[in-house]
């Protein structure tokens, strides 16, 4: 489950909902943190989340391979200069 953190306070009781069903059927729950940095993550949303990330494509692959496949990855930035 990928939960983004600002839907927690506007639906507290949807996304418990959601968060306990992924927890009984033994899924990961990865949570973005709230766009911006203004936000904290709920404390009920911390409890129970395998996995908070920030609003980067990078971090949110990683942490899927990490909790869904259990793979670690070892990326690193490859930067290629085109000669003409």
């Amino acid at each position: 489950m990928i939960l983004p953190a600002a839907l927690y306070r506007r639906n507290v009781d949807w996304v418990e909902f959601q968060m306990h069903c992924a927890k009984a059927f033994d899924k990961p729950i990865i949570v973005l943190e709230p766009f911006g940095g203004t936000d904290t993550i709920a404390p009920a949303v911390q409890e129970l989340a395998d996995d908070v990330v920030p609003w980067d494509q990078r971090q949110l692959v990683d942490a899927i391979k990490r909790e869904a496949r259990h793979e670690e990855t070892t990326r690193f930035d490859v930067i290629e200069f085109k000669l003409d």
